[in-house]
């Protein structure tokens, strides 16, 4: 299957899941569907490498926006009938991933804390000789929590060049455009001056994202990497985006019916 049908099937999912439960978070999900296509793809997470220990580990720092995550869990068959599960009391498929799920490393939604855990796996794996990869999904928004900028530089200073960090930059957050609220801007310099091998691509292109991801799974670069993906909230559906309603506002009847037929026609 091509990893634009992935896609297609992701979004498809995340639609269906925000109308049906009622749920927010529609525009952040949408934003890093390619970016786990890509991930999934090219690490190979799959259901038989849950539990191996020479397995890439995916933390989802952007916990909030679990409805992406979920659907490509069972876009790539390591869970099932997620529309019967999600979001019922006492289940797993919380309204932010939880661990209990297969395929989830670690329970998020505080932001700013999924870094600094990565940061200690990478460390362990690198101890123990494991040549195991550790990726880290950030929202921009939580650039704004120190803790993150604290992990970038413990990562640069014990040189884990296993870690592949990549930043959902779809540059608006919940009070609204990440420029307004607390500018990042120049993103890329900043993380380059610590030291950190920094690229800057289309986190909707299948093609710069798979590059670059093979480039760091083959690396032998020094340091940890960080892909910045220029990417848009709501992407997919017209009405969604670039719009902060889409970080909490789930879609009507109407709207879910125009937005099935956009995500469908997409080529």
């Amino acid at each position: 299957m091509s990893q634009f049908i992935n896609a297609k099937n992701i979004r498809k999912q995340v639609l269906d899941l925000a109308f049906h439960y009622r749920t927010a978070h529609i525009g952040g999900s949408l934003s890093v569907v390619e970016i786990l296509v890509s991930i999934f793809t090219n690490f190979k997470i799959n259901k038989k490498q849950i539990n191996n220990a020479s397995r890439a580990r995916l933390l989802y720092s952007k916990g909030h926006a679990c409805l992406a995550y979920y659907s490509a869990l069972e876009e790539f068959k390591i869970i099932k009938n997620l529309k019967e599960n999600f979001n019922v009391d006492g289940g797993d498929y919380t309204s932010h991933i939880n661990h209990k799920v297969d395929g989830v490393e670690f329970s998020t939604g505080s932001l700013g804390h999924a870094l600094p855990i990565a940061c200690g796996i990478a460390t362990s794996l690198k101890n123990d000789k494991n040549n195991a990869k550790v990726i880290c999904i950030l929202s921009d928004g939580e650039l704004n929590e120190g803790s993150n900028w604290e992990a970038l530089l413990y990562s640069q200073h014990h040189e884990l060049s296993n870690l592949l960090i990549v930043i959902d930059y779809n540059k608006l957050q919940s009070f609204g455009y990440t420029n307004e609220v607390i500018n990042l801007e120049p993103l890329k310099s900043k993380f380059e001056s610590f030291n950190l091998i920094t690229k800057q691509i289309n986190g909707h292109n299948f093609e710069q994202l798979n590059y670059e991801i093979s480039l760091f799974i083959s690396n032998k670069n020094k340091f940890p990497t960080i892909l910045i993906c220029d990417t848009i909230k709501g992407k997919g559906i017209s009405f969604y985006e670039n719009k902060l309603s889409s970080h909490y506002r789930p879609p009507n009847e109407d709207e879910y019916l125009k937005a099935l037929m956009e995500i469908n026609n997409a080529k």
